[in-house]
């Protein structure tokens, strides 16, 4: 009977999965789908191209983060180990060139820990005791540089997020959650209107559009906001990879307004 009822719990654990993995191959498709036309048209690759500059190793990143943006959206492929290490540059470009950063809100850290994030920044908990409080223990590193540049660390993912990864990746889910980060960005500007924000999370949430529903940056406009969108994209990655970009260093495109 055990192994009977353990099995049934491993079933209906795989068609959890499963449907949430659907959901994601819907969101890669239709990333497929908006990049195609690169793909089909050399015109198109050329204005690509001729858009783009090559970031050498001492790369500055608040050149991106004029006085025009309330927030620096950052997207990532979960996968990719570089702009989750860029995200400390970011904090410490933007305070050293005094870009007027207030605050850092990240997906990887929940709503439900921001008592534990708060009590770090004032110095009553440790660095170890926060990675204890924390689910994601590999991403509270932030909270480390941020304290370093006093800079307020915001968890933005609601705690179901980590609970249910099926309603996280379904268009129910993501909808939900960025309306959840959106309502915690503006009442950070409600309470200060100078205040200007580095927000780091998965593309799905930071692209610019998606059929699911609003997205971060089109909530954010909605409601006033003045942003910007960064994403980073992996050499490796199969559609950037058939454009041959090359080269010994990273490249920073501006997407032509006819895409």
């Amino acid at each position: 009977i055990m192994k009977n009822a353990r099995f049934l719990f491993l079933g209906l654990c795989g068609l959890f999965i499963a449907a949430a993995v659907h959901a994601a191959d819907e969101l890669n498709q239709e990333r497929e789908d908006l990049f195609a036309p690169i793909l089909q048209d050399p015109r198109l690759q050329t204005e690509l191209m001729r858009n783009s500059q090559t970031i050498p190793e001492d790369f500055n990143y608040a050149a991106l983060f004029g006085a025009d943006v309330d927030v620096l959206l950052v997207g990532e492929e979960h996968h990719d180990p570089i702009p989750a290490r860029d995200i400390n540059l970011m904090i410490k470009n933007l305070m050293e060139n005094r870009a007027g950063l207030t605050h850092v809100a990240v997906e990887f850290l929940l709503s439900s820990e921001q008592p534990f994030l708060d009590a770090f920044a004032a110095g009553k908990i440790s660095y170890e005791e926060l990675r204890e409080k924390c689910k994601l223990k590999n991403r509270t590193f932030v909270a480390e540089v941020a304290k370093r540049y006093k800079v307020q660390v915001v968890g933005l993912d609601v705690p179901r997020a980590q609970e249910d990864y099926q309603w996280a990746m379904s268009y129910e889910g993501l909808t939900a959650r960025n309306k959840a980060w959106v309502a915690k960005i503006l009442a950070i500007k409600k309470q200060n209107p100078r205040a200007k924000i580095l927000l780091h999370a998965g593309s799905f949430h930071t692209q610019l559009s998606a059929k699911y529903g609003p997205t971060v940056p089109q909530l954010l406009k909605q409601n006033g906001l003045k942003v910007k969108t960064m994403e980073f994209v992996s050499s490796h990655e199969q559609l950037w990879k058939k454009l041959n970009i090359g080269g010994k260093y990273d490249r920073l495109f501006t997407i032509p307004s006819d895409l």
